[in-house]
This record gives C-alpha cells, structure tokens and sequence, in this order.
C-alpha cells in the first residue's frame, strides 16, 4: 500500500457505490467525510477471505484484519488494522483473480498497477478518518511497507496452515519458507467478528463505531 497519494491524471466519472446504510459514495473522489465505519465493519464482516476457500468454515476478512492487528507490533497495530480496510469498497480479489484480469488485460503490469493505485487511493481517505498520517520521509515509509509485508507474510502462512484445505505443493512450500505463527487460527462467526472489529477499531482511536 503507497500511502502518498498519486494523482490521477485523466478524467474522472463518478463510479457510484450503495453501502449496507444506503449511502451513496462516488468512488472516485472519496474522502475522509465519507468514511462511515459501520458500513465498513458490516462488509468485512460479510466478505469472506480467499473468496471463501477455507475448507467447510467461514473466515472473514473482519477476522482477517483482527489477526493483524493482534500479531503486529504496538506502533503498527493501527496500520495493521486498517491495512485492508480498502476491500470493504472492492471485494477480496485474490492473487490468482488479479494475476489471471492481469493476463486477460492484455497488459499484466499495467493492471497490476492500476490495481495497486485503485487500493492506494481508496485506502488514504480511511487511514485519514482515523486519524493516521503519513510517514515523515521516504525512508521511513519503506521501513513501515517492509513491516507490512513481514506481517502479512506471516499471516497469510499461519491462514493457509489452518484455514485453507490441504493439496498443492506450493501452498505446502510457502507455508515452511514463510514461517506462519505459532497461534493456531480457528475462525469466528459474523457476531463475534463484528465485535472483535469493533473493539479494535476502539483501541486505535475509532469509537464512533455503532451499527446503522
């Protein structure tokens, strides 16, 4: 996530998205006045992580993101948080999905990086709601990107480990040369991961969190 914004250099239609409270909000110019967090809590509640190939249970990315929470570092904790936040707007596309739109796209590279620009830009005005700044300098966002990547990197093995179905090799590879955590992950249904979300969106400064 390039937490700088990039602008846009072309013009921009309204690309118009209905949130589970009614509210309508223009993708393409949202700011921090649209960031209503209940409705960003309801549909990482509802959105299943790997687009629900997590064997016979029901993993959300709300859960997702508490995980990250709970293994990052006390100063990251929030960046951790909030770091996929940006899916309650986009959905869970995973690698395969995006490397194969990729493909299909006719250019890899230049939808993997409109991709990213997508996300960077939807993510900005939800770090910015809670209250988050960016980094000072350069160096100093590289370090948070590479604890970021640590982060998940490690996260996703311990998911893959004890979510997703045993079979391929790679999976099975990936697992061991990551090294996943040693807590072992079983997943939560949607009330609990309502109010598991919740309560860290709490810790981190976000209290305004009420259903509706």
């Amino acid at each position: 996530m390039i937490r700088p914004q990039i602008p846009l250099e072309r013009a921009q239609p309204a690309i118009m998205y209905l949130t589970a409270s009614g509210r309508c909000l223009d993708l393409m110019n949202l700011s921090a006045a649209d960031i209503h967090w209940p409705d960003l809590v309801a549909a990482l509640v509802r959105i299943p992580r790997f687009n629900g190939a997590t064997g016979f249970v029901s993993y959300s990315l709300a859960q997702h993101c508490c995980h990250a929470y709970d293994f990052a570092s006390a100063k990251m904790k929030p960046l951790a948080l909030l770091n996929d936040f940006w899916k309650a707007y986009l959905g869970e596309l995973s690698r395969p999905a995006v490397s194969y739109l990729g493909h299909m796209s006719g250019s890899a590279k230049l939808f993997r990086d409109t991709f990213q620009l997508a996300r960077d830009e939807l993510s900005a005005p939800i770090f910015e709601a809670a209250g988050i700044q960016p980094p000072a300098d350069q160096k100093a966002f590289n370090k948070e990107q590479a604890e970021l990547a640590w982060l998940g990197g490690k996260l996703l093995a311990t998911e893959m480990r004890d979510l997703v179905p045993a079979g391929a090799i790679e999976r099975q590879d990936f697992i061991v040369r990551t090294g996943p955590f040693p807590k072992v992950l079983k997943a939560w249904g949607p009330d609990k991961a309502r109010t598991e979300l919740e309560a860290r969106l709490s810790a981190i400064g976000v209290a305004s969190v009420t259903r509706g």
